[in-house]
């Protein structure tokens, strides 16, 4: 679950530097 977890804040964080 953690590692999930980190996975998908990567993601958001991808997408949130994206966004910009």
């Amino acid at each position: 679950v953690r590692l999930k977890r980190e996975y998908l804040d990567s993601q958001a964080s991808s997408q949130k530097r994206n966004a910009k």
